[in-house]
C-alpha cells in the first residue's frame, strides 16, 4: 500500500515540484530497500576531496564558502552539484589575496575591487568576493567548516534572483536557466527543515 501511494505522490509531484518528488522517490526507495539508488542521488552532490581541501586552505585565511558549495556543505542532499566554489571573507580585514602569489597551483584569471576569478591545478573555478563580508552570527563552525546558516542562504538567494530579474535586457537560455537555477535552490532551501 505504502509503495503505491509513494508512487501516487511521485506522479503527482512530477510536473511542478521536483523537491517533493525527490522525497517520495527517497521514500519510495526506502521501502524496497534499495539503498543504492538513494547513496547515488546523494554522492553526486558532495564535495570531492580536492574541494574540500580547497576550503580548508581558505577557511585557514577567514573565508568561507558562500554560493552552490555552500548548499552542498549545509545540505547533503542538495539538489544539484556545485560548478564552482565562492568565497566570501568574515572581516573586511581578511580580504588580502597576495598569499595566493605563494601557491603554483592558484593561477588568477580575473582581478578587480570587487572580485578575484582564478582556477586551482586548472581544474577548479574559485571566485573571491571581495565586496562582501559575512557576519559571524550568520556560520557556524562544524567540523573545522564554516557553514552558513539558512536565513543568509534565503536572503543570498532572494538578491541572486531580484538581481537577475532586474539586470537582465535580453534574455537569452543561458540566462534563463540562471534564473530557473535560483528559484530551484530558494525552493531547496524553503522546504528545509530546522536548519
Amino acid at each position: 500500500m505504502l509503495i503505491f501511494v509513494s508512487k501516487i505522490k511521485i506522479e503527482q509531484y512530477s510536473k511542478n515540484n521536483i523537491f517533493k518528488v525527490f522525497y517520495w522517490y527517497k521514500f519510495y526507495c526506502v521501502l524496497l530497500m534499495k539503498y543504492n539508488d538513494i547513496r547515488k542521488i546523494y554522492w553526486s552532490n558532495k564535495l570531492d576531496k580536492i574541494e574540500n581541501n580547497i576550503i580548508d586552505i581558505f577557511y585557514k585565511k577567514n573565508l568561507i564558502p558562500m554560493g552552490s558549495a555552500s548548499f552542498v556543505l549545509k545540505y547533503k542532499d542538495f539538489w544539484r552539484k556545485n560548478n564552482d566554489l565562492d568565497f566570501v571573507a568574515t572581516d573586511f580585514k581578511y580580504r588580502s589575496n597576495k598569499w595566493l602569489e605563494d601557491d603554483k597551483n592558484f593561477k588568477i584569471i580575473f582581478q578587480n575591487a570587487a572580485a578575484l576569478r582564478m582556477t586551482y591545478m586548472s581544474k577548479y573555478k574559485i571566485e573571491l568576493m571581495n565586496c562582501k563580508i559575512i557576519p559571524s552570527k550568520f556560520y557556524k563552525v562544524k567540523n573545522n567548516k564554516a557553514i552558513i546558516n539558512k536565513y543568509w542562504l534565503l536572503s543570498m538567494k532572494i538578491h541572486q534572483l531580484l538581481k537577475l530579474l532586474t539586470t537582465s535586457r535580453n534574455i537569452d537560455q543561458r540566462w534563463k536557466e540562471k534564473i530557473s537555477n535560483t528559484e530551484k535552490t530558494l525552493l531547496s532551501c524553503l522546504q528545509k527543515r530546522n536548519s
